[in-house]
């Protein structure tokens, strides 16, 4: 079965989020969920996230591990291949591909949770 475009940009935003808030820390630095920055730096959230709210129903409860590099992220999941940017206030914006098409998502990072909207699907994650 073709997956759907709905369920396409909901995988895609599940991966953008989790990859705009997880980072590979140094030492001593944040995790999934704990917010942690430095003075003039992005949020330090990397680790595992589950999908806690979306509007494909299949994908709650799924899993994403975001790598990160500075203020940039990117996220695969499957198919999916998601690049992104979050700002010092935890604002994040990414763009999705797959052999199905891409989608663009715009959200927030706040301590353990994400939020992002994808072509108006909400999207909600939660550090594990």
């Amino acid at each position: 079965m073709t997956p759907q475009p709905i369920a396409v940009i909901a995988t895609v935003l599940v991966a953008l989020v989790s990859a705009a808030c997880l980072s590979s820390g140094g030492s001593g630095g944040g995790g999934a969920g704990d917010g942690s920055s430095g003075p003039g730096s992005c949020p330090q959230l990397a680790g595992a996230w589950t999908i806690t709210e979306h509007c494909e129903a299949s994908l709650i409860g799924v899993g994403s591990t975001v790598t990160q590099s500075g203020c940039s992220y990117t996220t695969t999941s499957g198919d999916f291949v998601c690049d992104g940017t979050i700002m010092e206030d935890g604002e994040l914006s990414h763009a999705c591909t797959s052999p199905d098409g891409s989608v663009v998502c715009s959200g927030s990072a706040d301590g353990d949770a994400m939020q992002l909207e994808c072509d108006g699907c909400i999207v909600r994650l939660e550090a594990q």
